[in-house]
């Protein structure tokens, strides 16, 4: 009984031989005569067209008859290869003819259903015909049409070829024929598509004419074949066997489809073996046959000196059932020797899947001998000491360093891993000895196991137990793979790190993009580890990023796109110290399941100011661009305060409401900032600044975060008021309303107020004008102050009125009459006056007429 656990055998090459002659190495291969030139396709069967499993359908233009002898026209010529053939006729088979006299347009058909056997893709029509015709009005033409449409009488028609015929479907136009020169006829072949293979379908045959003169004869037609077959195995035999590269990195593809026996299998059936053949380039080497789903693979060795003679060894290996690999090491080769190998499946006939693939590896064990050693081979397998079928030894310390070429490095896969848990233990260093950076160390037996990929050319292995206790080891293949090219800036941002130490620091995710490129390696730092909670799927190609929370909470929106294999990204936020004590703050389905198009996740409780990580990884290394949008997570703040102050003003205060670690402000200059720098708030004394903007940004650790820049404008200091009458005025008693305005610079508004001892004589004032309403009797003098509003104010300025009492009537000190004698020469006439500013005198004109004068002051 076969099973799918088995440790893998080994097998030394002093062989029980089995001595394999191949006498003929001719073989059949799966074929399917579905219709016989000498049977029904030759119409033998029968001497109607449905004895031979045909149907007719005669159009207007005519009918199908056979003849059992030549018929001839003109100088065309057609004679049944058997007993009889087939022809077209106008005149009811009388003559092999379609134009003489009257023509009537028309189309007729035969058909038949033929069913094309699976997997034989290989479908060759081929018939026996003899026609002239008209171009393409009078024509043969075959078809093909699902049986679900039944040819019609009379189409096509005209110089179409395109039928309209009756139920579903669509026919397939596969050949037409006409216009031979004279003779004897000629052989269609015709090469049916592989898509029929497995189906069923109507195989149609019309002869088509028009109304219109042509050229004789129309259509005679025999031997029609119809042959399926599977298309021929290249390495059918020994002497045709694929030759193996033994370390080729890429496995050679096979396949058992139409493959056909050449002997008796070692186990199972082996009706459908190929071969394959290699030069042992090493006394050992692996030989690994990796079937399809559905393949249960055998395979054996052979040796010989010539292909036809070859000598069969006991090597036949069938350790597992439908798509185990079938993999053994082999001991005893002979270097530069060729050896042969067959592979079958299983079971009679072919498998569902017939593929597989095969190698031959050269494979080292780590053990004394490797150790201390640098392989430069690609494509090897590693075991530990104990090889593919025992465990290691106690007290092992072993290391091995593998050496690719400039410009590749080497990428190591485990097949198996178990050892002693916490004490046995499996170091990989990157780099050529084991002073070079660790990359992984492995103990127990680990769910899974990511790809070790070097970033040069180097890679070291190591390995340890200790006294006591083993176990089954290791397996793993070496290959050398060249190195992608880095990735590049993408809209200006640094691409990720392959290693989280190194991780890119960005302050703000938002607008980063960048890609999964197969130059990321696996990086599992600290305690970082894959199908767990950290990380649900597996890790092949992940890259770093870092960044410092700008708020407390991220969410940050993936848009992924151009997937090289159609699946996706994995990622995640975690919060950890120098890549170490990760958590992972978002999603594990995000970790988990492939990522494609927009998606979302969400960091809750972060700190402001801290670094957290973001990782991404191809699903199963599949490289992807991606962007990011942060949809929230972005600080935010504004500055507030007094938009408006006066020139030099004290005092001031402005805050910024960003949740920050941190805040840089500006002031305009001549302003300066006396308290709060550093803070969310700030005292300002604006000192001789002008107008101007405050500034704020905001810093989370050391990125930049929330920045506003906010505008003061700086009022200039209101002037002293100055009154237009100026500083004083005189006015009489009983003037009434007098208005003693002013002016200001810089002001809001002038008001009025008048003092206190006129206001008490019932004086009056406008505050708002400076009109002042004077009473009949008031004098004396009147105080008008304006007091001007605005910065630094207010400001103020008096106007003295003076207020003169009202003049009295003047009284001569000589009374009001006086008399005087003639001659009397002079006399003074003085009067007085109270509040009087000064007498004039004047004398009447009569008296000036008599030449008496008067002096007007006295």
């Amino acid at each position: 009984m076969k099973n799918n656990n088995m440790k893998q055998r080994m097998y030394s090459v002093c062989f029980s031989l089995i001595l394999v002659v191949f006498l003929s190495l001719s073989k059949s291969y799966g074929q399917t005569t579905i219709i016989s030139a000498t049977g029904d396709g030759g119409f033998e069967n029968g001497t109607t067209l449905a004895a031979n499993g045909w149907t007719g359908i005669n159009g207007a233009n005519g009918g199908w008859y056979f003849n059992t002898a030549v018929v001839s026209n003109n100088s065309y010529t057609f004679t049944p290869t058997g007993n009889r053939s087939l022809f077209f006729s106008n005149n009811s088979g009388t003559t092999w003819q379609y134009e003489p006299t009257t023509n009537t347009s028309g189309c007729s058909h035969f058909y038949r259903n033929v069913t094309f056997p699976a997997g034989q893709t290989n479908i060759d029509l081929s018939f026996r015909w003899n026609a002239n015709g008209e171009s393409s009005w009078d024509i043969i033409y075959v078809y093909l049409c699902p049986t679900t449409l039944t040819p019609t009488a009379n189409s096509p028609s005209g110089s179409s070829s395109t039928p309209t015929w009756t139920g579903t479907g669509t026919p397939e136009l596969i050949g037409s024929y006409n216009l031979l020169s004279a003779g004897s006829g000629s052989i269609a072949n015709i090469n049916i598509p592989a898509s029929y293979a497995g189906t069923t379908a109507r195989l149609v045959f019309s002869w088509k004419s028009d109304d219109s003169f042509g050229g004789e004869p129309p259509a005679a037609i025999d031997d029609i074949s119809l042959i399926s077959s599977t298309p021929s195995i290249s390495n059918d035999s020994p002497c045709t066997a694929v030759t193996l590269i033994p370390g080729n990195c890429t496995p050679t593809e096979g396949d058992v489809l139409s493959a056909t026996q050449s002997y008796a299998g070692c186990a199972g059936t082996a009706n459908d073996d190929v071969w394959y053949k290699f030069v042992a380039t090493a006394t050992s080497h692996e030989i690994i046959v990796t079937p399809s789903a559905d393949f249960d693979a055998v395979w054996q060795l052979y040796t010989g000196v010539s292909c036809a003679s070859l000598t069969g060894t006991a090597i036949c290996v069938d350790d597992y059932v439908e798509g185990g690999a079938e993999s053994t090491i082999i001991t005893g080769f002979t270097i530069g020797s060729t050896y042969y190998i067959r592979v079958y499946d299983y079971y009679t006939g072919y498998p569902a899947t017939s593929t597989f693939t095969i190698s031959v590896d050269k494979p080292y064990l780590l053990n004394a001998s490797l150790n201390g050693t640098t392989v430069t081979e690609c494509c090897t397998k590693l075991y530990d000491s104990g090889n593919a079928s025992a465990n290691y030894s106690n007290s092992e310390n072993y290391t091995v360093t593998y050496q690719a070429s400039v410009g590749q490095r080497i990428r190591m896969t485990f097949y198996e891993f178990a050892t002693q848990a916490n004490t046995d233990y499996l170091y990989i260093y990157d780099g050529p000895n084991t002073s070079s950076p660790l990359m992984f160390q492995w103990s127990g037996t680990p769910s899974y196991i990511p790809d070790a990929v070097s970033t040069g050319q180097y890679l070291t292995i190591r390995f340890t137990s200790n006294n006591n206790t083993n176990d089954v080891g290791f397996t793993a293949d070496l290959k050398c793979e060249n190195i992608p090219p880095a990735p590049g800036l993408c809209n200006g941002n640094n691409p990720a790190s392959n290693s989280c130490s190194s991780s890119t620091q960005i302050c703000d995710p938002n607008g980063y993009c960048g890609n999964t490129s197969s130059y990321f390696t696996p990086d599992l730092p600290g305690n970082m580890c894959s199908g767990c909670g950290l990380f649900g799927g597996s890790i092949e190609n992940n890259s770093w990023i870092s960044f410092t929370a700008a708020a407390t909470t991220a969410s940050l929106q993936f848009n992924v796109s151009n997937c090289a294999n159609n699946l996706g990204i994995q990622f995640g936020i975690y919060s950890g110290s120098n890549c170490t004590g990760f958590a992972l703050l978002t999603a594990v389905a995000n970790t988990t399941d492939p990522q494609i198009g927009s998606q979302t996740i969400t960091a809750t409780g972060l700190t402001i100011g801290n670094t957290y990580y973001i990782m991404v990884d191809g699903f199963a290394g599949d490289v992807c661009n991606y962007t990011i949008d942060v949809i929230a997570g972005i600080m935010q703040g504004n500055i507030s305060g007094a938009s408006t102050v006066c020139y030099g003003q004290t005092g001031v205060s402005y805050t910024m409401n960003a949740a920050a670690t941190g805040y840089s402000w500006a002031v305009p200059a001549g302003a300066s900032i006396t308290s709060g720098s550093g803070t969310n708030t700030i005292t300002v004394n604006w000192g001789t600044a002008t107008s101007g903007n405050i500034t704020c940004t905001a810093t989370a650790g050391t990125c930049t975060g929330a920045s506003d820049s906010f505008a003061v404008t700086v009022t200039p200091t209101v002037g002293t008021p100055v009154f237009t009458l100026g500083a004083t005025s005189t006015r009489c008693q009983g003037a009434g309303s007098v208005t003693y305005g002013a002016t200001a610079t810089n002001t809001t508004g002038i008001t009025y107020t008048l003092d206190a001892t006129s206001t008490a004589a019932g004086n009056s004032i406008n505050a708002s004008t400076g009109a002042v309403t004077y009473t009949a009797g008031w004098s004396g003098t009147s105080t008008i102050t304006a007091s001007a509003a605005g910065c630094n104010g207010p400001r103020t300025a008096t106007h003295t009125v003076t207020i003169t009492p009202t003049v009295g009537t003047p009284v001569f000190t000589l009374g009001a009459t006086s008399t005087r004698c003639q001659g009397a020469g002079t006399v003074t006439y003085g009067a007085t006056a109270t509040n009087t500013t000064g007498i004039t005198y004047t004398l009447d004109a009569t008296s000036i007429a008599g030449s008496v004068t008067i002096v007007s002051t006295t």
